[in-house]
C-alpha cells in the first residue's frame, strides 16, 4: 500500500482513540490500521512518533514492544471504533472485549487479567447421540438413553467446573436438521423448534458473559433459512451478554489475542493427514491479512470433522475441536474409519504471547463393539 500523508482529521481521530483508549483501555493497532486503511506499521509509527511512550500505552498486540514498557490507568471498557460513513464497512470488524484488559501492578510494570474462553462445536441436538440437557432426557427411550444421560452429565460438570466463562464460542452445528440423509430415523426430533431450545439451554447452561455463534454446515442448520440465526436472536433476548455475535467467520480478540473462528476444516481419511487443513487455513488467514482484510491470527479454531487435532509454529497454533456429539448417525457408523472425539476446550489468556488451553474429552464416548464368537 502506498504511504500517504497523515491529514488533520485523521489525527483528530487518532488522538480521540488515543485519549479514550488511555481512559477505558488498550485498542487493538491492526483494528485502527483497518479504519483508517492503512498498514498496521503506519499507525504505530504515527502513535510513537506524536505521542511517544504515552500513546504507546495505549495499543496492545504489538510485539515491539515490551510489557514493562506500557502502563495502563483506571478501568472500564475497551470499546470497537467503527467505520464512519465514508469509510469501507465491508470488511468484518474483529471481536473486542468489553471489560477490562489491564490491571495495575505498580509503577513502570502491568500484568494482564487472564481471560477465559470456552470453545464448544457441533452439538447437533435433535440427534439421538446429540447434547441432549435432562428436560429432553426421558421422553425418548432407545438404546441410547444412558450414552445420552452421560454426555450431558460431562457436559454439565466440565463446564460448571470452569465457570465464569468470560466468553463462549458456540462453533457451528448446533442443531442437528432435518436428518434427510436417514429419513430422520437417527433423530430423537427433527423439530428445528426443539432443536433450537435445546441449543439454548445448553448455552445459558454456560452462563457466559460473552457470545459468539458460527454458522455451522447448510446440511444441519439450513440450507433454505439459518436456524443458527434464530438460536442466536433467542438468546440474546433471554441471555445478559456484554456482547454477542453472529457469523460465518469471526476474529475475537481476548487481551490482545487474535482467535479465529469457523466451522468447517477439510478432513482425512489418515491419521496423519489430519494437521495439513489446519496449517491451510493458516496459510490463507495470512494471506487475508496481507489483504488487509483479517488481522493475523495468534489461535486458529475449527470444527466440523468430530475429530481432535492440532498444528501450529512457532507464532500460532491451531485446533480442529472435538465434538459434543458421540458416534451412533448411520453415516459416521457406516463410512469413516476415523475415531470420535467427545468433548470441548477452553483458554485462558493473559495476552497475545501468554496463553494456556485444555481439552477436556469424554474418552471413547460411545458403546463398545461386541464381537460375535463363534461357539
Amino acid at each position: 500500500m502506498q504511504r500517504r500523508s497523515w491529514d488533520g482529521e485523521e489525527e483528530s481521530k487518532l488522538r480521540r482513540a488515543l485519549e479514550e483508549a488511555r481512559r477505558t483501555g488498550p485498542f487493538v493497532a491492526e483494528e485502527v490500521a483497518r479504519i483508517f486503511g492503512r498498514p498496521v506499521g503506519s499507525v504505530r509509527e504515527k502513535v510513537r512518533r506524536e505521542w511517544g511512550a504515552d500513546g504507546v500505552a495505549a495499543i496492545t498486540g504489538d510485539r515491539g514492544i515490551p510489557p514493562e514498557s506500557m502502563e495502563r490507568i483506571g478501568g472500564g471498557e475497551c470499546e470497537y471504533y467503527p467505520p464512519s460513513s465514508e469509510e469501507d464497512h465491508s470488511r468484518p470488524p474483529p471481536l473486542h472485549f468489553k471489560s477490562p484488559c489491564w490491571e495495575i501492578t505498580g509503577h513502570g510494570g502491568i500484568a494482564q487479567k487472564a481471560k477465559r474462553l470456552l470453545v464448544v462445536s457441533d452439538f447437533h441436538c435433535g440427534h439421538r447421540v446429540g447434547l441432549t440437557p435432562p428436560k429432553w432426557q426421558a421422553g425418548y427411550p432407545d438404546k441410547y438413553t444412558e450414552l445420552r444421560r452421560r454426555y450431558w452429565e460431562f457436559y454439565a460438570s466440565t463446564v460448571e467446573s470452569l465457570k465464569p466463562i468470560d466468553m463462549m464460542v458456540v462453533n457451528g452445528d448446533a442443531v442437528g436438521g432435518k436428518g434427510a440423509s436417514s429419513g430422520g430415523t437417527d433423530y430423537i426430533t427433527v423439530d428445528r423448534v426443539a432443536q433450537i431450545a435445546m441449543a439454548m439451554e445448553c448455552i445459558k447452561f454456560a452462563e457466559p458473559a460473552g457470545l459468539v455463534i458460527i454458522l455451522g454446515t447448510p446440511f444441519h442448520t439450513g440450507k433454505d433459512e439459518d436456524w443458527e440465526e434464530e438460536l442466536f436472536n433467542r438468546c440474546c433476548d433471554s441471555m445478559t451478554l456484554n456482547v454477542a455475535k453472529l457469523g460465518e467467520e469471526e476474529d475475537v480478540i481476548v487481551n490482545g489475542l487474535v482467535v479465529n473462528c469457523k466451522h468447517f476444516i477439510g478432513s482425512s481419511q489418515v491419521p496423519h493427514g489430519r494437521h495439513t487443513a489446519i496449517a491451510r487455513d493458516r496459510l490463507w488467514n495470512l494471506i487475508w491479512a496481507e489483504h488487509e482484510q483479517r488481522p493475523k491470527a495468534h489461535v486458529l479454531i475449527r470444527s466440523h470433522v468430530h475429530y481432535f487435532s492440532i498444528a501450529g509454529g512457532s507464532n500460532w497454533i491451531g485446533f480442529a475441536t472435538p465434538a459434543l456429539q458421540g458416534l451412533g448417525c448411520k453415516f459416521g457408523a457406516r463410512k469413516p474409519s476415523g475415531i470420535v472425539d467427545f468433548g470441548l476446550m477452553h483458554f485462558d489468556i493473559e495476552g497475545p504471547h501468554k496463553f494456556s488451553y485444555e481439552k477436556h474429552e469424554l474418552p471413547l464416548a460411545t458403546t463398545p463393539a461386541q464381537p460375535v464368537v463363534v461357539p
